[in-house]
């Protein structure tokens, strides 16, 4: 699913386990500001450093990272 970050800036939202309706329910809540997601996400990591986000995952220091190409 494509979304509109509120900012003009497109962004790709990609799910786990849900369906195609969940998604687009989550991703209206998001821009609607009724769930608010900025805390969950707490490291952003650059994709080339992808075993660094792993280690950090599963060394319980994060629940939630980003990786960015």
């Amino acid at each position: 699913m494509v979304a509109t970050n509120g900012r003009g800036v497109e962004i790709a939202i990609t799910g786990a386990v849900s369906s195609p309706d969940q998604n687009q329910q989550a991703c209206q809540l998001i821009a609607s500001g009724d769930v608010v997601v900025s805390d969950l996400i707490i490291h952003t990591f650059p994709l080339d450093t992808l075993r660094g986000a792993i280690d950090i995952v599963a060394r319980g220091k994060a629940i939630k990272v980003t990786i960015e190409p």
